[in-house]
């Protein structure tokens, strides 16, 4: 499958040699060398799509994978707070956040308080409900976790991941029944 990733990478490469001005190729170029565990060139390629006037939150939201994947925590962590600033319910974002967090201190209490206080303006957010319920399964809060799942659920109903965390967590807890 990496090479099909490859081809796409290569693609954007001969792309960005025609049109190095190009803000979002150099984006799906970050994008597509992250994903093949290329955090160097995934960093490189972000920073220029942001140099170049590329604003989006994905662009920081890259380059902060990139920046965790190299161990560069401080830059990452900015970057991450950056993404979080300008879209406050990217669902993704909060959990590498949460990871991020966990690698530097053992807590994710930041990263909790960010989405409780997220998740106050948008009540309906099932993306957001996973997450939580993802980091406080993570940090031992089952029951926590699966009343996350469930609202996540009640906001999805029909999304299988959500209704496959919420079984999960209720299996754990031993009520394999569905509420």
């Amino acid at each position: 499958m990496s090479h099909g990733r490859d081809a796409d990478a290569s693609r954007l490469r001969e792309q960005l040699a025609r049109t190095p001005d190009d803000g979002v190729a150099w984006l799906h170029l970050a994008a597509a060398e992250g994903n093949l565990g290329r955090a160097v060139e995934a960093e490189v390629a972000a920073r220029r799509a942001i140099a170049l006037g590329l604003r989006a939150p994905e662009a920081h939201f890259v380059l902060a994978r990139a920046l965790q994947s190299q161990r560069k925590l401080d830059d990452a962590e900015r970057e991450f707070e950056i993404v979080l600033r300008e879209r406050p319910n990217y669902a993704d974002a909060h959990r590498d956040y949460a990871q991020l967090m966990w690698m530097r201190s053992g807590s994710v209490e930041r990263t909790l308080r960010r989405l409780d206080a997220t998740l106050a303006a948008s009540h309906y957010d099932a993306g957001l409900h996973w997450v939580r319920s993802i980091v406080l399964e993570f940090v031992g809060d089952p029951s926590a976790a699966l009343v996350s799942a469930e609202r996540a659920v009640a906001c999805e109903p029909g999304d299988a991941e959500l209704l496959m965390q919420a079984a999960r967590l209720r299996a754990k807890a031993g009520d394999a029944g569905v509420g």
